[in-house]
């Protein structure tokens, strides 16, 4: 029977989607890129996103072992559902076509973090014990020093990140909402800079009842953090500090995903984020992909 034939290298899936918002389409994205880390299953097959337009969204699998159709079915499936519970069954989607490659082995392309993807119902605790609220510091008088694009992440070329709090500080005390997240300790940061208000998350393994904290190595916690404060601030900046400390203990591919999907954030919600590093401590390579994805701050 034809259910029983192995398919030995990969195919393209089509699938149809009802309309959905770009957030949406985003998270669709993000759950196919984790699904094959995430069910323990990237030794059998990978998925790749190739384009999301309008309603149509195109996949790729690739096969690391002959399949049976029967075994790809139950595969997609499986995959569907995934994808249908990390969006919390916002948006409806269905299979409507598959391309098989029957010439050449599916590529195996760079994989999905499978710290980024975290269910509704934990995202929500996470976010209740963090409880950062938007806040606005007490207004200067004096006009704004620094005009950063909305939509726009920058990336800050210093070894101590005086530049980018210099113009954090001056955006937040002039109407503007904000986010630190910092590897300083948090009140040593607000008296520096004069910070009473803005909530200051503290990169650090230690834990300090009195202040609020994120774990190095807990990139979704960061991730989830930063997200909801964006979809709730309305004109807004977000710095960014710790980037060499976040590469060191998780990789530098994680860290860059963590950039590529905040950025892609901070457009959707005409936002701003400064991200602060040392050219020398990154590597120039390292370098060159943050600055792909976001815009260097000139030097002084």
């Amino acid at each position: 029977m034809r259910e029983h034939v192995e398919i030995r290298h990969g195919f393209e899936l089509v699938l149809e989607t009802e309309d959905c918002t770009l957030a949406d389409k985003l998270l669709i994205c993000n759950a196919f890129d984790g699904y094959e880390v995430v069910r323990g299953v990237s030794d059998i097959l990978i998925v790749d996103v190739l384009e999301f337009i309008d309603n149509r969204l195109v996949l790729r699998v690739s096969l690391k072992e002959p399949l049976t159709y029967k075994e790809i079915n139950d595969y997609l499936e499986d995959m569907l559902d995934f994808a249908a519970e990390q969006t919390n069954y916002h948006v409806n989607m269905k299979a409507a076509g598959v391309k098989w490659d029957v010439k050449t082995p599916g590529m195996v392309s760079e994989r999905f973090d499978e710290s980024l993807l975290i269910s509704h119902p934990h995202r929500k605790e996470i976010l209740e014990k963090m409880d950062i609220r938007l806040q606005t510091e007490r207004a200067r008088r004096s006009k704004p020093k620094y005009d950063l694009v909305p939509g726009m992440c920058y990336i800050s070329r210093e070894k101590k990140s005086e530049r980018a709090f210099e113009i954090f500080t001056d955006l937040v005390t002039h109407e503007m909402q904000g986010l630190c997240i910092t590897r300083s300790r948090p009140d040593l940061v607000r008296e520096k800079h004069g910070l009473k208000k803005t909530p200051v998350v503290w990169l650090t393994q230690n834990s300090d009842p009195g202040e609020k904290c994120i774990a190095p190595t807990d990139i979704p916690k960061l991730h989830i953090i930063i997200i909801d404060f964006l979809e709730k601030a309305a004109n807004s900046c977000i710095l960014l500090d710790g980037l060499e400390y976040l590469i060191t203990h998780n990789s530098f591919p994680s860290a860059l995903k963590l950039i590529q999907l905040l950025n892609d954030k901070v457009m959707l919600h005409k936002s701003r984020m400064i991200v602060p590093a040392d050219p020398a401590a990154v590597g120039d390579k390292e370098w060159a992909l943050l600055e792909r994805d976001m815009r260097t701050l000139p030097e002084n």
